[in-house]
């Protein structure tokens, strides 16, 4: 009895090195595929983030980073469905299609303007150090005469009109042109521009030549502003929604890591993500998601109407039209506070 007990026990080993083996041989299950159309921007990190630590791998996904265009040609590319998610500024474009029906809808914020109290700036307005230095940033007839490198159809636009309405002025009423941020940057060096509308680290960058001033920042102009969000297109929307909560849950435990600050290892990431230099990254001023990633459809309100009123805009959106919650509501409750 004891021999058949011994010779059991053997082929049940020997089974279970058999079915381990079996196990071993067989591929690891397919990871859902995502396309997400993102830039090397300091604000789309949480995306490098979310990669660079498996946060992707960890919810089974396998995602694609797309280095597309124009932001036109990306958002229809999203509409299309040839995109699944995409990151950015909400702009005419966006609010466009979405107002004409398209499928699309903005699911989460991925970051914020940084507090008053950061002593820094993540989007303003920026002009020649001589103008603040000889008092013609506070002369209505000096401002009229500057020339401007400003988009009238971005929320950056919508903020310098309204830094301008502040000496009776519009963006109409002064010389405009729309440059790239490396052609401003030595614009504005050489007097060919007066003023810019930008962005970090290209702030940084302007003010470290010694000829250019933080003028205003964009969050004293548009209080409460959301400037970059997460959208989904109808693939995440309706085809595979568990799919986009897995995404969301990612993401939003990348902008959790990416709050705690400029840690070795967010720096390191952000330097490989966004091809700037380890100085460049350590002292621009980062933007800060919130803790939670919510969406507050109101803060794009004063864009809408300041569109609608130029005519760009057919109509306002509202709020179920612009954001749909429910990714972020799932990556919140399985992530806990």
């Amino acid at each position: 009895m004891r021999r058949y007990t011994i010779a059991a026990a053997l082929i049940g080993v020997a089974g279970l090195t058999f079915s381990c083996a079996r196990a071993a041989d067989q591929p690891a299950p397919a990871r859902d595929h995502v396309r997400l159309a993102a830039l090397p921007f300091l604000s789309h990190t949480p995306f490098h983030i979310a990669k660079a630590e498996g946060y992707f791998e960890e919810q089974g996904l396998d995602v694609e980073f797309l280095m597309l265009g124009r932001n036109q040609d990306v958002m229809t590319a999203l509409a299309h469905g040839d995109v699944d998610a995409m990151a950015g500024m909400l702009t005419l474009n966006e609010l466009s299609l979405m107002a004409a029906g398209a499928r699309v809808r903005v699911v989460a914020a991925l970051a914020g303007t940084p507090p008053a109290d950061l002593g820094c700036a993540q989007y303003a307005v920026v002009a020649r150090r001589e103008h603040l230095e000889s008092g013609a940033l506070a002369d209505r007839e000096r401002i009229r005469r500057m020339r401007f490198d400003i988009s009238p159809f971005i929320p950056l636009g919508y903020a310098l009109d309204e830094l301008l309405r502040t000496f009776d002025l519009t963006v109409d009423d002064v010389e405009t042109v729309d440059l790239t941020p490396p052609v401003a940057l030595e614009a504005l060096r050489n007097g060919q521009i007066d003023v810019t509308a930008d962005s970090e680290p290209f702030i940084s960058m302007h003010v470290a030549t010694g000829e250019a001033v933080i003028w205003r920042s964009v969050n004293d102009l548009i209080p409460g502003w959301t400037p970059s969000v997460v959208l989904f297109g109808p693939t995440l929307l309706d085809e595979r929604p568990a799919v986009g909560q897995r995404f969301m849950t990612a993401v939003l435990k990348a902008m959790r890591q990416y709050r705690q600050g400029k840690t070795p290892r967010n720096l390191t990431i952000s330097e490989q993500a966004s091809g700037l230099t380890a100085e460049q990254v350590a002292g621009a001023c980062w933007p800060t998601p919130t803790e939670d990633g919510r969406v507050d459809a109101g803060s794009f309100l004063g864009y809408q109407e300041w569109s609608l009123r130029r005519g760009l805009l057919s109509r306002l959106l509202s709020a179920d039209e612009l954001v749909d919650q429910r990714f972020i509501e799932y990556a919140n409750a399985e992530l806990g506070r």
